[in-house]
């Protein structure tokens, strides 16, 4: 029906009404169907990508497919800038509270500035924050350098069959669901690939990048139960798994966002954006706001406790000197309680 193939194979929206082709043409599997793709014969994979094993596809049909489901390609997320990495690293509340003592500290470093120790305090503070920073942006855009590494998976070129014709230089981002191609040793794999004839006694496959598994996988053309696992779906070869041994000729099933690969793009992605705290950070929040309040009512009670002496005579009986110096003294004495290098250290730790 119309409905159940409204998902697009390249990110489940439904395919795209572009140039007056109606949608309804490309009554093709979805995303969900081509899932268990490794549980069709070799007969139904054909037919239900309405593909030919003979003649490929034509170049015009490969292009209305095109326009009506995407190019085979994986989908980036707006990458941050540096800056807003940068600016992340403080939405934290315990570096938010050695901000504030930094700042403090140095408030205090300028009305004591005969006093050069006065600056260490600070600028020590401010080290830790800044290599925490760094630490922090440096882990974020490591991140966003993996999802660089999923997308050079994806092969430039590959051999796919179109007009009757093999041509072994077709771009790989121009592949469509229902495109045959011939797999050889050394290629790593387009899109996901219903495997239907082999051209040598063996065919395998590398899946260390998607399943992690560190032997090669021995593939065959016989369905399988649908419940299969991912490693188990000797009948399927996946996008941007490399062929280790044998030829064999398959029908694309998937391309774009709908491969294994493009799921898994799609999760990292999805982490990235869920900006929900872990119970680390919500646990290290409520810790600072109790260090906060412990450590503040310490510091005004020290003041208010050396209030008596802010006339002493070592002050030559000036308040407000005495006031000033006691201040510092609070000051550093918050400064010396707040865990400076704690941000630092599970930064590092994790």
């Amino acid at each position: 029906s119309s409905s159940s193939s409204s998902s697009s194979m390249t990110g489940g929206e439904g395919p795209r009404e572009e140039g007056g082709i109606p949608p309804e043409v490309y009554e093709l599997p979805d995303a969900a169907e081509t899932k268990v793709a490794h549980s069709w014969s070799c007969g139904e994979a054909v037919s239900r990508m309405r593909a030919s094993v003979e003649d490929g596809l034509s170049s015009e049909e490969a292009r209305r497919r095109r326009a009506a489901w995407g190019r085979n390609e994986l989908v980036d997320a707006p990458r941050k800038s540096k800056w807003a990495m940068l600016w992340d690293q403080f939405d934290d509340r315990l570096v938010q509270i050695l901000v504030a003592v930094a700042i403090a500290s140095a408030v205090l470093g300028v009305l004591e500035s005969e006093d050069a120790s006065s600056w260490v305090d600070p600028a020590v503070i401010c080290l830790i924050l800044v290599s925490n920073a760094a630490v922090g942006v440096w882990q974020e855009s490591s991140a966003d350098d993996s999802l660089e590494a999923l997308k050079r998976l994806q092969p430039k070129l590959c051999c796919c069959k179109r007009d009757g014709e093999w041509d072994g230089e077709t771009s790989a981002a121009e592949l469509v669901p229902g495109d045959v191609v011939y797999l050889r040793v050394g290629d790593k794999v387009p899109a996901d690939v219903r495997l239907l004839q082999f051209k040598a006694s063996t065919f395998a496959t590398d899946e260390a990048a998607l399943t992690g598994e560190a032997a090669t996988v021995q593939k065959s053309t016989e369905a399988l139960e649908a419940s299969a696992a991912l490693s188990a779906r000797f009948s399927m070869a996946y996008s941007g798994t490399v062929v280790t041994a044998g030829h064999a000729v398959g029908v694309v099933v998937a391309t774009g966002m709908s491969t294994e690969i493009g799921r898994i793009q799609a999760g990292v992605t999805a982490a990235k954006a869920d900006r929900q705290k872990t119970p680390l950070t919500v646990k290290l929040d409520e810790f600072a706001d109790q260090l906060t309040l412990v450590v503040g009512a310490v510091c005004v009670a020290t003041f208010a406790a050396s209030a008596p002496r802010f006339g002493a005579a070592i002050f030559g009986h000036n308040v407000l000197r005495g006031a000033m110096f006691y201040a510092k003294a609070a000051v550093a004495l918050g400064v010396a309680a707040i865990p400076e290098g704690l941000p630092a250290v599970i930064t590092l730790c994790l």
